[in-house]
Parts: C-alpha cells; sequence; structure tokens
C-alpha cells in the first residue's frame, strides 16, 4: 500500500447517472475499497456530455488518489473521438489503473488524472485486482454477463491505445466527420 494512502476520501467519478452498470460496479469497488482503505470512498455521478462533465472533472484534478474516474470505453474513447475539438485525450490525461468488468463490447475501468504517483496507482491496482477475484463479486459479474479482470495498469493503458487507434479508424474509413 502507498505510504499514507488514503490519507482523507476518496471521490470515485462516474460520468453517468446513477443506476446503470458503471455506477453499480463503481459502487461495489468502492464499498469494497472503503473496507480495505478503513477509509470513507464515494461515488459521485457527475453526468453529462456523454461522459465528458465528470471525465474532465478528473482530469482537472490534482494526481494524488482522491478523485478516481469509474468509466467505460464508450465515454473514454469513443465519445472524445467523435468530437472536434476532442474534450480530453483518452491516453495522455490519465493514468489508467485497472479494467474492473469486461464484455462483448465494454470495459468498465478505474483511471484516475495523469501523473497519478506510481505507488498510489499499484495501491489501486492491487485492491482492484483482489476485488475482481472475490467469489461473490465473480459471481455477481458472471450472472451479469460480464467478466472480472482486475488488469494491470500496462494492460489498461494498451487497451486505450488499442480502442482510440480503431475507433479513429473507423471513423476516417467511413467518413464520419467529429463535430
Amino acid at each position: 500500500m502507498a505510504q499514507g494512502y488514503p490519507s482523507q476520501v476518496v471521490r470515485i467519478i462516474v460520468p453517468f447517472p446513477a443506476g446503470g452498470s458503471t455506477d453499480t460496479y463503481a459502487r461495489i469497488v468502492a464499498n469494497e475499497l472503503r473496507g480495505a482503505f478503513d477509509k470513507s470512498v464515494i461515488v459521485e455521478n457527475r453526468a453529462g456530455a456523454t461522459g465528458a462533465i465528470g471525465t474532465q472533472a478528473v482530469r482537472q484534478s490534482a494526481p494524488d488518489g482522491y478523485a478516481l474516474l469509474f468509466t467505460s470505453n464508450t465515454a473514454h474513447v469513443f465519445s472524445p473521438v467523435m468530437q472536434n475539438p476532442r474534450p480530453f485525450d483518452p491516453v495522455a490525461d490519465f493514468t489508467p489503473v485497472s479494467v474492473a468488468v469486461e464484455g462483448v463490447y465494454v470495459w468498465l475501468g478505474l483511471l484516475g488524472p495523469a501523473g497519478l504517483p506510481p505507488a498510489v496507482v499499484g495501491t489501486l491496482g492491487d485492491e482492484i485486482a483482489r476485488i475482481m477475484r472475490l467469489p461473490g463479486i465473480r459471481k455477481r459479474v458472471l450472472n451479469d454477463g460480464y467478466e472480472a479482470v482486475g488488469n494491470t495498469p500496462q494492460q489498461f493503458k494498451e487497451s486505450i491505445v488499442s480502442e482510440v487507434t480503431a475507433a479513429s479508424r473507423l471513423i476516417r474509413e467511413i467518413g464520419i466527420k467529429a463535430k
């Protein structure tokens, strides 16, 4: 665990309204982190602009691990690629921590702002991996039609880069104009 982290409330921002799958899994993760850290971990829904409002809030936060983003590839990759100018860079503006849950066309994962200290990334990544191995969580995820993942920050970053590249190529090939 990163020395002294966390020493205050951790906010997990979800860029969607309450009640959807991203929110549900963010709350599951927050509950488990609360127990592991013995500190408050709250979920804050900051919906709007196809996920950009909540995502921007984390992008503009201090890279200290107290404002994190729990999001989907739809909001984090596809939405900004479809906009001109892009509201944020899905790779450069964030530090990937771990994909928690993955499905056929979606991943749900935890990121921090760019520059998140490696020790904090390690602590959070280890906890996400542990949480996703818990039998009750794995069963819940499977029953919802997803797969519990808990991968490494590097694997998550590679996934984001790959999806941004593929989405950008598709947009060019079919002639979609970013707006």
